[in-house]
């Protein structure tokens, strides 16, 4: 994998299933649905975000219910549709090359906890996230494809599991990722990911 990709998973091992090596695309039938890039409304984040995250307490931290597949219960069509919006808007800001549009999508918390996991000082996660503060020219045959959302349920304390199955930036096989997510005043945000779900050894993509 490219120095990008590299980074990216070590700082915040989320986008990791969307942003693959660019030079590694390969010819093949499209398959999925392409979110245009034209669809991202989400204003970035500043370039400094994880230092000044690292420099301020998280609040309780929380065990993720993503440990395992948490049982839930079927969404009404508003929070299906909220949702379902809310992945699309990050796979849309993703196929913009401006990766801080996406990690706008994801709460404070959980990309604090990313790079603390990491073991990243201030002024290390300012010359991790540089990298990414540069959009890259992505051509409309690179960008992510979604092919479905196999998986939706509410937990008991509101927030919501869902799976996303994807084509990769750049192309190649599908992958399924189970996003945490919960309701904010306007929007959602992600509170947890399992990248590539359906890769761990324990675990079955979910079936509609």
């Amino acid at each position: 994998m490219g120095s990008t990709v590299t980074m990216m998973a070590l700082v915040l091992g989320i986008l990791m299933s969307l942003a693959v090596n660019v030079v590694s695309a390969q010819v093949a039938t499209p398959v999925g649905e392409v979110v245009p890039p034209e669809e991202c409304t989400t204003q970035p984040r500043p370039a400094r975000f994880l230092a000044d995250l690292i420099a301020t307490p998280m609040a309780q931290p929380q065990e993720s219910p993503l440990a395992d597949l948490p049982e839930g219960t079927e969404p009404d069509a508003q929070t299906r549709e909220e949702v379902t919006a809310h992945l699309r808007q990050i796979v849309a800001c993703t196929n913009t090359g401006e990766y801080l549009r996406a990690l706008a999508l994801y709460s404070d918390d959980y990309l604090r906890q990313a790079v603390k996991a990491a073991g990243l000082s201030e002024q290390g996660a300012i010359e991790a996230i540089a990298p990414l503060a540069t959009p890259m020219a992505l051509t409309p045959d690179l960008y992510v494809r979604i092919v479905g959302f196999p998986l939706m349920d509410v937990l008991e304390d509101g927030r919501v599991v869902a799976a996303m199955t994807t084509i990769p930036l750049g192309g190649g096989a599908e992958t399924t990722d189970l996003f945490l997510l919960s309701r904010t005043n306007d929007s959602w945000t992600v509170d947890a990911t399992i990248v590539q779900f359906d890769q761990l050894p324990t675990a079955a993509t979910p079936e509609a």
